[in-house]
């Protein structure tokens, strides 16, 4: 390399890392839940939004500035007063028992969404005049006795009752009216929390009172000495505490204490409890904290002002802003490490730990963070290998025999050790590292294995080795060591490398991992055949894969904790653990449950957490507060079309005898998976078998008459199926010519008529037309004259006389028809019984069933049919004399 440009690139990689490590100690935040983020771009009508509200129906509601927005996990449906809003200023949204969803507006006026549209509320002009001109609600409620209810600044609060009549309620205490601030209402009960301005002496003092039960006494009060007007918010929790804030005021009320105050450097704008019964504080310009049921805490959105959180059926948190949209947790388990790394979007390569204080984490160009309890983050580059190359972290080994930690790396190896890099090794990267007791350090590369003694490559004993890659090690209880390769899995053994389990085909592809458990289980994982339990007692393999629920079969690293396995690769994470009959489970993680992305590389455990090494950094996941219960997700028929038009989706419905492009619309609410789910349906009468579909809809260009009932199931984000199922009934008429009434009249004259005609002419002398008649009667009587059969997620119906032949194929039949072919999953046995008109089909050979009336000639053994010859089977040749005397054919 010239050395100009020599000097040129370690300038810039230099004073890039210069920049990045401007301290070598970087006081990290707590690992950060993964947040998705939704603003104008995916569909909302403003940034900033004020409110949030999961519905009865799973349907999540967002207040904005600029109207409300519906979101259904796939697209948000907006709402001005185009759509029938009073304002377009939506503070506060409220579902009575009624399931209406109601909007509390900047202007005071109220609206309510029932059935699919909007309606103004009848009595917003008597509202308008029992308030002040720009009135600010704070609380909104409807009861069930349709009571309206109007927390106001400063005045109490207004009712309005079902007949509109209006009242204006004042707190009193000790037979004083409070002209106070109503936050909030809970249920029904006349329950406030307020606060009143009061000047005494020179000092301006604020009280916060509490009434419940009893409007005319207070609960409990507190005075304070505050000087500024702030926002007032206020919640009773779970354990019955009440919490109130004002400003940067905290007053806490205990059940059985009185009230404590506390001031904090935030002014709060929002308070929330979620189902664990962690507080949420929401402050303007300072993001939200979280403080857990542990004790624990920590921030989230920064600088941004959150107004309202709220938690879903899935155990997700929705927080609404004031100037950057919506932000969706879907689970408090997993969190990344916010870092200046993880802000600049290092990759974190591998990952390990001492077991106590401290994890390890390897990154692109040659960077590695050591990481302790407290989240603080020191840095360090393997620039001290060699100044010219800044790579990928190749491997991460804790030495516990020397308390050191080994990193490998494209230039070389080199050691850390209380923060000091003692010595390196160039030319020798290590990809994987391992030690027995009492012996030398071995290491493995792309060059084969080495062995390490007080800093320097020791060569001869492993010399046997080069040219092989060796990608992970393990020693066993045996005192061998095992060598993951290319091609395979290696034994060192008396200084020379021979083959091990090489009777397992899997174990002959490229071995990204190895770990071994108590009971001497080898776990192995592969680039491309999955995972490897290897019994080494009795010599038996179990392949595990995607068809046993592994995410990917190209895995990348595993780790072993007590009888948890954990397994990553590109597609997520999974957990094993095995059984009592030893059977693998296969537990999946992904972007869905919280991961901050599905490409992993590494997994270290420590300390009960679960560290990962992703391409957009650290992640971190605690799996005892992973939700094991997983609720069923909403699931409802939206829409529902026949010959393209919209028609009442109710439970049942009746379609005329001609109906044509039958289309169901159906959705499942799901916020984890997101615009994603998995559906599957069938239509009794018609299926059998599930169908299954990533679609929200299904068509049916044709049904025959009859009842059928559809039926739709949504798979949640852990894989289970809804209990509970989405339906509609139907049914297709039958013309009136097909009715009881016209059958049975039409019967009992053509017998009259048939009788006659049979008596007089036909019984005497031909008996082939008796036969051909019958046959004639038969067709025009017979309603099955359709098949129905299933094609690629449609239906169709196809006219038996259109029928050629039915061809078996394995597991398939295709039905060969004067206008195309159909290809069934089915048998022909099974197929034969759904045929209709059994009297014109006969099978003529174990693959074939031909109609009758097709049959053209008869060849030796074979029918034509079409032009087409058909083989008669040897077990079905008594048939070609009763077929030629049918059709008058000469054998």
């Amino acid at each position: 390399m010239n050395w100009k440009i020599k000097y040129a690139y370690l300038y810039v990689y230099l004073h890039v890392l210069g920049a990045l490590l401007s301290a070598n100690v970087l006081l990290a935040q707590a690992p950060q839940p993964v947040l998705h983020h939704y603003t104008v771009d995916e569909g909302l009508p403003s940034s900033e939004v004020y409110y949030a509200l999961q519905d009865s129906r799973g349907y999540m509601w967002f207040a904005t500035d600029r109207g409300v927005s519906r979101f259904n996990g796939y697209e948000f449906e907006n709402f001005s007063t185009k759509d029938g809003l009073s304002d377009n200023t939506v503070f506060l949204i409220f579902e009575d028992f009624k399931t209406r969803i109601w909007y509390c507006t900047y202007s005071g006026r109220l609206s309510y969404f029932e059935n699919d549209s909007i309606h103004t509320y009848k009595y917003n002009d008597k509202i308008a005049a029992s308030i002040q001109k720009n009135q600010i609600i704070l609380s909104f409620h409807v009861d069930k006795l349709e009571t309206v209810h109007l927390g106001l600044q400063a005045n109490g609060w207004l009712q309005v009752d079902s007949a509109g009549v209006v009242s204006s309620v004042l707190p009193r205490s000790k037979g004083k009216t409070k002209c106070g601030n109503v936050v909030t209402m809970i249920e029904d009960a006349p329950f406030c929390f307020s606060y009143t301005r009061t000047m005494e002496m020179e000092s301006p003092n604020y009280l916060f009172e509490i009434w419940e039960d009893d409007i005319d006494e207070v609960y409990s009060s507190l005075r304070v000495d505050y000087r500024s007007h702030n926002h007032l918010s206020a919640i009773k929790r779970n354990n019955e505490d009440y919490v109130m804030a004002l400003g940067n005021l905290i007053a806490t009320r205990s059940k059985t204490s009185i009230f404590s105050i506390s001031s904090i450097d935030k002014g709060v704008i929002s308070l929330f409890e979620d189902s664990k019964e962690s507080l949420y504080m929401g402050y303007d310009k300072g993001g939200v904290s979280c403080k857990q049921q542990n004790g624990r805490t920590y921030t989230l959105l920064g600088d941004k002002s959150v107004s309202a959180m709220c938690e879903d059926t899935e155990g997700g948190l929705w927080f609404t802003t004031l100037d950057n949209g919506v932000y969706y947790m879907a689970s408090r388990a997993f969190s990344s490490l916010a870092s200046r790394l993880e802000v600049r979007g290092v990759r974190a390569t591998k990952i390990t730990g001492n077991g106590r204080d401290e994890v390890y984490v390897g990154y692109d160009h040659g960077l590695i963070a050591v990481i302790d309890t407290l989240f603080h983050v020191e840095l360090y580059s393997s620039n001290a290998v060699n100044p010219d190359t800044a790579s990928s972290i190749t491997s991460l080994f804790f030495d516990e025999q020397d308390n050191r930690l080994w990193v490998g790396c494209g230039p070389g190896s080199f050691v850390l050790q209380e923060g000091e890099i003692p010595f390196s090794i160039s030319k020798f990267s290590g990809y994987a590292f391992s030690r027995k007791l009492d012996e030398n350090l071995v290491g493995g590369g792309y060059s084969g294995l080495f062995e390490i003694s007080k800093g320097k490559v020791i060569r001869g004993k492993y010399d046997a080795t080069i040219g092989y890659r060796v990608y992970c090690l393990l020693n066993l209880p045996t005192g061998e060591l095992l060598l993951g390769a290319d091609d395979g899995v290696w034994k060192w053994t008396n200084n020379k490398r021979e083959p091990y389990g090489s009777h397992i085909p899997e174990l002959k592809s490229r071995i990204a991992d190895m770990a071994l458990a108590a009971n001497n289980t080898l776990w192995i994982a592969t680039r491309g055949e999955g995972l490897i339990m290897y019994n080494t007692a009795n010599d038996s393999a179990t392949v595990i894969n995607t068809e046993n629920g592994l995410n990917s079969d190209l895995l990348n690293a595993v780790y072993l904790e007590d009888e948890v396995l954990w397994v990553v690769s590109s597609h997520g994470l999974n957990r094993i653990v095995l059984s009592d009959d030893n059977e693998p489970k296969v537990q999946g993680y992904s972007v869905i449950d919280g991961l901050p992305s599905n490409e992993l590389y590494d997994v270290h455990v420590q300390n009960n957490a679960v560290w990962l090494a992703t391409n957009k950094g650290v992640a971190r996941f605690i799996p005892e507060q992973m939700d094991t219960i997983q609720p069923s997700l909403p699931l409802g028929i939206v829409k529902f079309e026949a010959n393209n038009k919209a028609m009442a989706h109710t439970s049942y419905v009746e379609l005329p005898y001609d109906v044509r492009n039958l289309k169901i619309e159906f959705q499942g609410l799901g916020y984890k998976e997101a615009g994603n789910l998995k559906y599957r349906y069938k239509v009794h009468g018609n299926d059998t078998a599930w169908n299954y579909t990533g679609n929200r809809s299904v068509e049916f260009p044709s049904l025959t008459v009859g009842d059928y009932e559809f039926v739709v199931q949504v798979q949640n984000s852990r894989g289970a199926w809804s209990k509970s199922t989405a339906y509609l009934r139907f049914s297709v008429l039958p013309p009136f010519w097909k009715t009881w009434w016209f059958i049975i009249l039409s019967v009992f004259g053509s017998c009259g008529v048939i009788y006659s005609f049979f008596k007089v002419r036909v019984l005497t002398y031909n008996r082939d037309v008796v036969r051909e008649i019958l046959l004639a009667i038969y067709n025009r009587f017979d309603t099955r004259r359709f098949l129905v059969v299933h094609v690629d997620y449609k239906m169709y119906k196809i006219d038996v006389n259109h029928i050629l032949w039915i061809k078996a194929e394995r597991n398939y039949v295709e039905i060969v028809t004067t206008k195309r072919n159909y290809v069934v999953r089915s048998t022909l046995t099974d197929f034969q019984e759904q045929i209709p008109d059994k009297f014109n089909f006969v099978k003529v050979h174990r693959s074939y069933i031909v109609h009758r009336k097709k049959i053209e000639g008869i060849d030796g053994t074979d029918l034509i049919v079409n032009l087409i010859r058909i083989p008669v089977g040897k077990s079905f040749s008594h048939l070609l004399p009763v077929l030629a005397a049918e059709l008058k054919l000469a054998i």
